[in-house]
C-alpha cells in the first residue's frame, strides 16, 4: 500500500504542477501576442481550460491525502468519542461509494463519448480525452478514501478533528479558548 500511495502522490504533484504551469504559460502567452502584436492563438482557451480542468481533478485527490478539503465537522465534533469514531467511518464510507460511483459512471460516459467520436471545437482533439479524467480522478480519491478508512481502523487512539490538533484557525482558538471550551 506504501508503494502505492508513493506512485499516487508523485502523480498528482507531478501532473497538477505541469498542467498549471502549462496552462499559465498559454495564458500569458495568449495575452502577450493578443496586446502586444494583435495576433490570438485559436486553442489557447481552450486548451488553458482543459489543462485547468484535469490539474483541478487530480488536485481532488491531492486534497484527499493532505486532509484539506472543506467539511463541515461541528456537529461530529461535539459527538461522544465513540459515535465520533464511527461516524467518521461511515463517512468515509460512503466517500468511496460516492467516489467509485463516479468513476463508473464516468467510464460509462467516456463510452459513450468514443462511440459518439465528439471532436473538441479549437483542438479538434477526440472531447473523451478530457473527461477521461473523471473516471481516472475519481479512481484515484477511491483510493485514497480507501487509505484513509484502512488508516482509521488501525488508529487505536480517538485523536479528533482539526480542533484538538492544532489546526483550529488561530483566532477561532483565541475565542474558545476566552470561553474556557479550550484545554
Amino acid at each position: 500500500m506504501k508503494k502505492l500511495d508513493s506512485i499516487l502522490s508523485r502523480f498528482e504533484e507531478i501532473v497538477i504542477s505541469i498542467f498549471l504551469s502549462l496552462a499559465t504559460l498559454i495564458s500569458f502567452l495568449q495575452v502577450v501576442l493578443r496586446y502586444g502584436f494583435s495576433f490570438s492563438i485559436t486553442w489557447a482557451a481552450e486548451a488553458s481550460t482543459f489543462l485547468l480542468i484535469w490539474a483541478v481533478f487530480i488536485g481532488a485527490s491531492y486534497g484527499i491525502r493532505r486532509k484539506v478539503h472543506i467539511g463541515v465537522d461541528t456537529f461530529i465534533n461535539m459527538l461522544p468519542d465513540r459515535l465520533y469514531r464511527y461516524s467518521l467511518l461511515l463517512s468515509i464510507l460512503v466517500s468511496i461509494v460516492y467516489t467509485a460511483g463516479l468513476c463508473w459512471f464516468g467510464i460509462l460516459f467516456v463510452g459513450f463519448l468514443i462511440d459518439i467520436g465528439q471532436l473538441s471545437p479549437d483542438l479538434e482533439w477526440p472531447i473523451w480525452t478530457v473527461f477521461i479524467i473523471v473516471p481516472l480522478s475519481n479512481a484515484m480519491m477511491t483510493v485514497r478514501f480507501v487509505q484513509q478508512f484502512i488508516a482509521e481502523m488501525q488508529n487505536s487512539s480517538l485523536k479528533r478533528g482539526r480542533s484538538e490538533s492544532g489546526e483550529m484557525p488561530p483566532l477561532l482558538r483565541k475565542v474558545i479558548e476566552e470561553k474556557g471550551r479550550v484545554e
